[in-house]
């Protein structure tokens, strides 16, 4: 073998070494913040998902393939040990240098669950913070800080995916934004108060919520209440997520003229990488379009 072609591939061989070590090994919970993820990291690596399931993100448990995943990952990636409570105890064992906690960002919105009726848990706050477009934004910015303080061989990757997502974002909340115009003064109702961070962001109107948080009983005198006050103020359409059973909704419903919606919030349900969370945001967007049109 000729020198010059002897050093070309060792030269090669260090490169490429280098390189594949210097690939961080990311965690992420749930699939919207895998998107953004996957967004940020394009070019460098792909970031595993927990959740890839259509599991409630309150209750899935974790698999040992994913205990030794979070053994080996330079950050996990997730919202709040109350949103992910299969994860709660496992995390509770890994250090803050590498984490990553959504909920404790600076975000331009966060959010306390507004009818809030378990007792001691006035407080509580509402965990869907990524229906929230400028939320997102924040999130991927700050993700991308992140990811290039452990990985500063990439750095310029990151920068410029970031740039190239933000922009993204910024034209999907203008297409969402133009879909839902005029529907600002349709009444509407929610099974459960999953839907704050999204009406708030194109201020639309606060609903009636059936149930006050994810998993909460429906009880005989809630489904009367909840029928005075749609009839009251012609509710339009009743919102539920694709975990509630339809019988349910049917009960509430029931001798009314009122159309049910079945909406996804997390979209387990679509292909996991970058398009996932604009998939997600578009579909919901048309979901609640149509039905308050």
């Amino acid at each position: 073998m000729k020198p010059r072609l002897y050093l070309s591939l060792i030269f090669f061989l260090l490169t490429y070494t280098h390189n594949a070590l210097a690939v961080p090994s990311v965690v992420v919970s749930i699939k919207p913040i895998h998107s953004i993820v996957s967004s940020l990291m394009q070019g460098v690596g792909e970031p595993q998902l927990l959740l890839a399931t259509n599991n409630s993100a309150h209750s899935f448990h974790i698999r040992p393939s994913q205990v030794q995943a979070l053994k080996n990952a330079n950050l996990i990636v997730s919202i709040n040990s109350k949103f992910e409570v299969g994860l709660a105890n496992i995390l509770s064992n890994y250090s803050n240098s590498s984490r990553f906690v959504i909920s404790e960002l600076n975000l331009p919105n966060f959010y306390t669950l507004r009818e809030n009726t378990r007792q001691g848990k006035d407080d509580e706050y509402d965990y869907h913070l990524w229906l929230d477009i400028n939320n997102a934004r924040s999130i991927a910015k700050q993700l991308s800080y992140r990811l290039i303080k452990i990985d500063t061989i990439n750095a310029s990757i990151y920068s410029r995916n970031f740039e190239k997502l933000d922009a993204k974002l910024l034209r999907l909340h203008k297409d969402n934004r133009k879909q839902l115009a005029g529907l600002d003064a349709t009444n509407f109702a929610n099974y459960s108060d999953t839907l704050q961070y999204f009406e708030k962001n194109y201020n639309l109107n606060k609903p009636i919520i059936i149930t006050p948080y994810h998993g909460a009983r429906l009880s005989i005198r809630g489904v009367l209440n909840a029928k005075k006050k749609m009839k009251e103020q012609q509710t339009k359409c009743l919102f539920h997520t694709n975990q509630i059973n339809s019988k349910k909704t049917k009960v509430i419903t029931e001798g009314m003229v009122i159309s049910r919606a079945e909406i996804s919030i997390l979209g387990n349900e679509l292909e996991s990488g970058p398009d996932q969370y604009f998939n997600l945001m578009k579909n919901l967007t048309s979901q609640i379009a149509q039905c308050l049109q």
